[in-house]
């Protein structure tokens, strides 16, 4: 990515590209950072060596959600899980790990469906929330 592409990226963008952890297996990075660039409405894509080049805006019309919590029955924390607001219109059986949802895959979505009303009425319920099996607390 050349400097003056970079510079012209939104602030927040840029802090997720520099989060980036050479020290870190070089492709789970690029799917972290390609995930978390997907919460703020942002993709990129990233090749063999781990370079992350063509970072812009996600098409409209396509939304997810990063959130944190934890599960209801055993408190184990729920770090940086991705919500998508569509559900996928396709059979559950025909669903591989690889399926793109609004160019995600699917193995990185950890749950379909909920919009940011749903996730702050979450939020705010807490351990009373009858709508899912996890508490969010923050997005």
């Amino acid at each position: 990515m050349l400097a003056t592409e970079y510079d012209a990226l939104p602030k927040q963008v840029q802090d997720i590209l520099v989060s980036y952890d050479n020290n870190a297996d070089l492709y789970k990075e690029c799917v972290r950072i390609e995930r978390v660039l997907s919460s703020v409405g942002y993709q990129c894509n990233y090749n063999l060596r781990g370079t992350i080049y063509d970072v812009k805006p996600k098409p409209k019309g396509d939304k997810f959600f990063l959130v944190n919590g934890y599960w209801k029955d055993d408190k184990e924390p729920i770090i940086e899980a991705l919500i998508s607001i569509d559900v996928p219109i396709i059979d559950a059986e025909d669903v591989r790990d690889d399926t793109l949802v609004n160019g995600v895959r699917d193995d990185e979505i950890f749950y379909y469906g909920l919009d940011e009303d749903e996730i702050k009425r979450i939020i705010k319920e807490g351990d009373k929330n009858d709508h899912v099996d996890f508490v969010i607390t923050s997005y």
